[in-house]
């Protein structure tokens, strides 16, 4: 059956609004950026506000799209919802960052941070993400007549259901029969997002960690869970109606076979330059082929599991803006409980094991009861040889040379690795070099000379603390107040064992903040 006309259109918009949003996104973590601090916090607040706002616009729109007589209509409004918000946020935002940033503050506490970091976008961003989530149910009502465009449709907008009539068992439904698929789809949208926050993190020790690396992940990501998606629209063994027990499994398998190409991420991305040495885009094609072994094949299952779970729960009579809102919700969660809690908190290499962990939990409960201890035990097992796991850390080390320091912080890595001659050098995300021991005299005379250009100095701000030997040498000055700004805590922790080295710079009145 071919599309027609009205469906090939509908195609043609469901693609270019998705990949204006994905722009949409990207821009608007380019200017939370640099108000909030840090790109990764900025990415993750961008993040979890584009998921509320789905949620919401899928939960509040969808009833008045199902009774819309015109579903085109709502469509137009919100798409023009969205690019007049958006046109608005372009203005706007530069305009906030001198009243968002002292909110902030010097030294914010984790707790104020992570609120502004999630309220804030969240906010101001609403409108326009809701507008975003309401326009999935529109176009589902606009085709609810043809099938082919409608899975088209929903695949590209990373989601698909095959349009079906609920069966006769949905009728009779109980609040118990959907209790179980709703909550399948909120953990699957919390484990979804929960993956591409830890695999962002990580990944950042292999690439350039900047917010265009951050936009090429969920690109892949995206486009991942789209294709997953739209392999379904033939069932198959693997979905079945009713529980995706089978689908679960699968995801599990995929999510753990990109956690294992994540420990290895640094290698994979080392391969193009290595085979293409000089090709100026190698260190970009690196990144992207260490992305897509990490994030390809887990949301190649995602996309699957999500649109199987839809079938299922709209089989039990379950309203599509109420399915879409309910996994939605669950991805919204997900950002600031892995990004900003979990990851600090255990570390990597654990909450990988927590996220396979807990797709074959959910495999166990859809299971039939015979079933089920088939794969609990596996997953028990893994819980517990969780707590062994070496941390996942990407680090470039030379022969002879150990890890001194490490720490996973909100925002990003810190490490400090310690070669056989014992020079110690301190590096975030395994990229950028903050200082070395070995370098101390020519970080002190970056202090020294600008201080004794001027004729009569009383302050000096130094932006980034690194080793500390800069600012520390600078505080000898008794007359001199002394400022270092540093966003990352881990790096000021880390200081302190340069500062203990023998020769580092030490103030006899401390005037160094």
């Amino acid at each position: 059956m071919r599309l027609n006309g009205g469906s090939l259109l509908a195609c043609l918009l469901a693609g270019l609004s998705g990949a204006a949003a994905l722009a949409w996104q990207g821009l608007w973590t380019l200017q939370f950026s640099a108000s909030l601090g840090h790109e990764f916090v900025a990415v993750m607040g961008v993040v979890a506000a584009i998921f509320i706002g789905l949620s919401a616009g899928a939960w509040w729109f969808g009833a008045a799209a199902a009774r819309s007589l015109r579903p085109w209509r709502w469509y137009a409004l919100l798409e023009g919802v969205i690019g007049a918000r958006g046109a608005l946020l372009c203005v706007v935002l530069p305009a906030l960052a001198p009243w968002l940033s002292p909110l902030v503050g010097e030294q914010p506490s984790p707790l104020i941070h992570g609120l502004l970091a999630f309220a804030v976008p969240g906010l101001l961003l609403l409108p326009a993400t809701t507008a975003m989530g309401a326009t999935l149910p529109v176009m589902v009502r606009q085709l609810a007549g043809d099938a082919r465009a409608l899975v088209a449709v929903i695949a590209w907008r990373s989601s698909t259901i095959v349009a079906q009539a609920p069966d006769a068992a949905a009728h009779g439904a109980t609040g118990a029969d959907r209790r179980l698929p709703l909550l399948a789809l909120l953990a699957s949208g919390f484990l979804g997002i929960g993956h591409e926050a830890l695999a962002v993190r990580v990944l950042a020790q292999a690439g350039e960690g900047t917010v265009y690396s951050h936009a090429l992940m969920l690109a892949l990501f995206l486009c991942g869970t789209a294709v997953g998606a739209a392999l379904t629209r033939r069932r198959g063994a693997l979905s079945p109606p009713g529980p995706p027990v089978r689908l679960l499994l699968l995801t599990a398998m995929l999510v753990a076979a990109g956690l294992l190409s994540l420990a290895a991420a640094d290698r994979i991305a080392a391969w193009p330059p290595a085979l293409v040495p000089g090709w100026r885009f190698a260190p970009l094609a690196g990144e992207a082929l260490a992305a897509l072994c990490v994030m390809g094949p887990p949301a190649l299952g995602m996309g699957a599991l999500f649109a199987a779970l839809c079938r299922w729960v709209l089989g039990r009579g379950v309203p599509l803006g109420l399915a879409v809102a309910v996994n939605t919700a669950g991805a919204a969660i997900a950002p600031a409980a892995i990004g900003m809690v979990l990851i600090p908190w255990l570390g990597p290499a654990r909450v990988a094991a927590l996220l396979v962990t807990a797709y074959l939990v959910l495999a166990a409960a859809m299971a039939p009861a015979r079933h089920r201890w088939r794969i609990a035990l596996p997953a028990l097992a893994l819980l517990v040889l969780a707590q062994g796991l070496p941390p996942l850390r990407l680090l470039e080390l030379t022969p002879g040379e150990r890890v001194r320091f490490y720490r996973d912080g909100i925002m990003a890595s810190v490490s400090i690795s310690e070669d056989p001659a014992g020079v110690l050098r301190l590096r975030i995300d395994n990229r950028a070099q903050e200082g070395s021991s070995q370098a101390g005299l020519v970080e002190q005379r970056l202090a020294l000379l600008p201080l004794l250009m001027h004729p009569d100095p009383r302050r000096a701000l130094f932006l980034g603390l690194g080793t500390g030997y800069t600012a520390q040498v600078a505080a000898i000055d008794p007359r001199l107040r002394v400022d270092a700004v540093e966003l990352l805590p881990e790096v000021v922790e880390a200081s302190r064992i340069f500062m203990n080295l023998p020769g580092a710079p030490r103030p006899h009145r401390r005037r160094l903040r």
